[in-house]
């Protein structure tokens, strides 16, 4: 009987964990949100000039959000962020969950997305 409770309890927890963990962060962490969608060609490409440019930073989580998703609007709203109009589009929170950056990606090289993002966490920690 206690070992079938104890495999209720993990099995709880670990669903637990998996429904948090599409959107959890680490709590001294900047996040960029990025807002795609599959079908939308730029989206494709930006995810991956964006999410180069993020890995440059120690201090940034990346989180990819699929506006056609089941999930979005519940994900967005767990974040306080409202769902663009406009994809592809994306967001930089602080660790406190503050936007400092809200920009639709537009072609920019993975570079000038480093520089973007410097500069508005550059804003925000002073």
């Amino acid at each position: 009987m206690f070992n079938q409770s104890k495999k209720i309890l993990v099995l709880l927890l670990v669903m637990l964990f998996a429904s948090l963990g599409c959107v959890a962060f680490a709590a001294d962490k900047f996040k960029l949100v990025y807002f795609s969608a599959n079908w939308n060609y730029t989206s494709r490409k930006g995810e991956v000039v964006v999410k180069e440019a993020v890995k440059s930073f120690g201090n940034i989580e990346f989180k990819l959000i699929d506006i056609d998703a089941i999930s979005t609007p519940s994900e967005s709203s767990k974040l306080n962020l409202p769902v663009p109009n406009k994809i592809p589009y994306y967001v930089l929170l602080t660790p406190k969950n503050e936007i400092i950056l809200q920009n639709p990606y537009n072609g920019e090289t993975s570079e000038q997305i480093k520089q973007i993002i410097q500069s508005a966490v550059s804003k925000a920690e002073e």
